[in-house]
């Protein structure tokens, strides 16, 4: 059985220092960050992005990253995973298991 989850949480920065929009909220709605370049980026542009998107998960792979999680809440908890994102007491992911 396949697992899905959302992940909450900023790519970079020091713990504390995050806003709201770090995080794609917005009046507590979770927003999606990707965009489509497609539409949006001239090709090379694209082969560019997508060069270095191999590159860093080779390197991810290559040198065993895995991401640190927090606290993992499910779906019928999501208003508690956000308000312990609101918090910013945290130290790596927090997600929402569907």
């Amino acid at each position: 059985m396949l697992s899905k989850q959302v992940n909450l949480g900023a790519a970079s920065g020091r713990s504390g220092q995050h806003g709201r929009r770090s995080f794609g909220l917005s009046s507590g709605r979770i927003r999606n960050h990707s965009r489509n370049s497609k539409e949006s980026a001239p090709a090379s542009h694209q082969r560019r992005e997508r060069d270095m998107f191999e590159t860093m998960n080779r390197a991810i792979e290559h040198n065993g990253l895995r991401p640190v999680v927090d606290r993992m809440f499910p779906f019928e908890r999501a208003v508690e995973a956000l308000q312990y994102l609101a918090e910013g007491s945290y130290f790596g992911k927090i997600c929402i298991k569907f």
